[in-house]
């Protein structure tokens, strides 16, 4: 096959070796005009944040592949026919980084970490007013990755429920469908964000939504920066409806250094670092799943357009 990788320089260097290693038998592109040059002979395009507005020049190309867990970077290019095959890597590793800074981020909170390190930098000796915040924890999208995470705190004996566009009912613990969010919001005071990025999707969380929440919620976004309507957010923050806030993902990245969230004393920031796709992991599934198709099996992790994901 011939295929056409796609992604920053600074992201797909990592790669390479990986690429090559298990994508040995097919031939391998990695320049963007190198490929228009002989576009009608790509198969495939491993894409990530890849340069928009060219993927209908690759007129037989028969997947599009993400090199990661998201795909809205493929969905959201206006030259996408939404008829090519897309597919998406999941990582089980993913699973276990993303659980960790979530987890992280939770006992950050609820231990009051960021006022012991403000004392610490004081020389502020408090032991006595800094007690726990107690914390019921939502989590909202309940794929692989969020069902991981609610089952790492549901073990941990934290109070979680989840949210999903339909009710989930096999769990070990309540799961809201899209018809009871009114109710799942006053059930929580920390909300951990890991819906896809669809047009449904797009802006959620913004002034209405954080009115709906309970008083002091804290937000938790690792799902993707649209998703968050910036400016109500901080509005929200200031206001005291919500606590504060941790952002992993921002709708531009990187996050201009004009940014108000840099300097905020309620939220943090971190950039985009929350779970990275191993290249090792990645490029073997990706060329395993390649394999398959290539002797007619049905490709594995393929997403469904109706839903974007």
């Amino acid at each position: 096959m011939h295929i056409l990788v796609l992604a920053p320089d600074a992201y797909y260097q990592n790669w390479k070796n990986a690429f090559e290693k298990y994508g040995k038998a097919h031939q391998l592109y990695f320049d963007l005009e190198e490929g228009l040059a002989i576009a009608e002979k790509i198969d495939v395009l491993l894409l990530w944040k890849h340069p928009q507005g060219f993927l209908n020049r690759f007129k037989n190309a028969q997947v599009f592949y993400s090199m990661g867990a998201g795909v809205d970077h493929i969905l959201s290019d206006p030259s996408y026919d939404f008829q090519t095959p897309v597919c998406r890597v999941i990582d089980p590793y993913m699973a276990d980084d993303m659980g960790n800074f979530l987890l992280m981020a939770v006992l950050n909170y609820h231990r009051r970490m960021l006022e012991i390190q403000a004392n610490e930098r004081q020389k502020n000796w408090d032991n006595t007013t800094l007690q726990n915040i107690p914390v019921r924890i939502g989590v909202m999208g309940m794929g692989h990755l969020g069902q991981a995470i609610a089952e790492k705190l549901h073990a941990l004996k934290f109070p979680v429920v989840g949210y999903s566009n339909t009710a989930k009912t096999e769990l070990e613990y309540r799961c809201y469908g899209a018809a009871n969010m009114n109710q799942f919001l006053q059930e929580v005071n920390v909300i951990i964000l890991l819906l896809p990025a669809t047009p449904s999707t797009q802006g959620l969380l913004n002034r209405e939504f954080f009115e709906k929440c309970h008083p002091g919620t804290y937000i938790i976004n690792v799902a993707r920066g649209p998703l968050v309507v910036i400016e109500d957010l901080i509005e929200s923050v200031d206001q005291g409806q919500l606590s504060g806030a941790l952002l992993d993902v921002f709708p531009e990245e990187p996050l201009p250094k004009t940014s108000p969230l840099w300097t905020h004393p309620k939220i943090q920031v971190t950039p985009h670092i929350a779970s990275i796709t191993a290249p090792e992991t990645a490029a073997s599934q990706i060329f395993k799943n390649l394999e398959g198709f290539t002797l007619g099996n049905p490709l594995n992790y393929q997403v469904d357009l109706s839903k974007g994901y």
